[in-house]
């Protein structure tokens, strides 16, 4: 794929291309096109690419430059990087976005970030008050680095109204402590917290802080809502009428709680369609399907991995 360049976006995505420097030939067009735009550029995509410690502190210096970036998309920015380089890297992209007031997007989602590159970019959120949008999916956080980007949100008073934080076995410690963050983003309508090792403790705090948020798309699957949390889980549905797109698939839902379930449901939903993800799909009025097993439920959730 050729690099997109115009006087407002500028990418380097999705080439498989390992840069070293800005001053890297094979960039230069890309260099060149930010220089020449830089107080028009919105956008600048990294994402697909490998970059060095290096190369990310020169292209610092250029988004430093575009007082008008809104976005940066850096997802899959650090294959076959060292370990120890990726916290440096992260922390010189991060720097230069503190001084921008029109950024609100950020995705750093498929790097090894772990907990050394949430320190790294704990200092961006704490001074971001602005942003809207962030993605950190897949990104090795643990329990500790999710801690880390849970206290930077809440000294930096971030409002979002995106956070994707999915695969990144948060478990209940590290839920617990994003659940306390969420609870003043009062701006908040997308959560995507799937596959992130979910019990009841963590499901109980998160659902509790969702619920009187204005939620559009929650995507919790691949976790686990059972015992307490199917109460809390069933509360949060009877108290979010804004809800549209649910993914609770493979939640280890059991059949006896199936029908207090579907009563919620029936509370938010007069004419509801739901997906049946099994070996084959159907498409039926929520009133006119018997359930079965509660372990397939998916509404209308798109899961798009270009969410910049």
């Amino acid at each position: 794929m050729e690099s997109l360049i115009s006087t407002t976006k500028v990418s380097l995505a999705s080439q498989k291309k390992n840069y070293e420097s800005i001053d890297d030939e094979k960039c230069q067009d890309a260099v060149k096109a930010i220089q020449e735009n830089k107080d028009t550029i919105t956008y600048l995509g990294l994402s697909g690419n490998s970059y060095s410690k290096n190369f990310c502190e020169g292209f610092a210096k250029l988004i430093k430059s575009c007082p008008n970036i809104e976005r940066l998309n850096a997802n899959d920015c650090f294959v076959s990087r060292l370990k120890d380089d990726i916290p440096f890297s992260l922390e010189y992209l991060t720097g230069a976005l503190i001084s921008q007031p029109k950024f609100i997007a950020l995705d750093l989602s498929n790097n090894a970030v772990g907990p050394n590159g949430a320190q790294a970019i704990s200092n961006f959120l704490e001074n971001s008050p602005n942003l809207r949008i962030f993605l950190i999916n897949n990104c090795g956080l643990g329990i500790q680095g999710s801690t880390i980007l849970a206290n930077a949100f809440k000294k930096g008073k971030v409002n979002l109204e995106v956070l994707a934080m999915a695969r990144n076995r948060l478990e209940n410690p590290g839920t617990i402590a994003i659940a306390s963050a969420l609870e003043s983003m009062d701006r908040i309508k997308e959560v995507y917290l799937f596959q992130d090792v979910i019990r009841k403790d963590g499901m109980v705090a998160l659902l509790s802080a969702l619920m009187t948020k204005n939620l559009d798309t929650l995507d919790i699957s691949d976790n686990f809502i059972n015992e307490e949390s199917v109460e809390k889980f069933c509360e949060f549905l009877e108290k979010n009428e804004s809800i549209k797109n649910l993914n609770v698939s493979d939640c280890n839902i059991q059949k006896e709680d199936n029908k207090r379930i579907v009563e919620s449901l029936e509370v938010i939903f007069n004419e509801f369609f739901v997906y049946l993800l099994s070996h084959r799909k159907a498409k039926l009025p929520l009133k006119d399907w018997v359930i079965t097993t509660m372990n397939c439920l998916m509404l209308k959730l798109p899961r798009d991995s270009s969410m910049l």
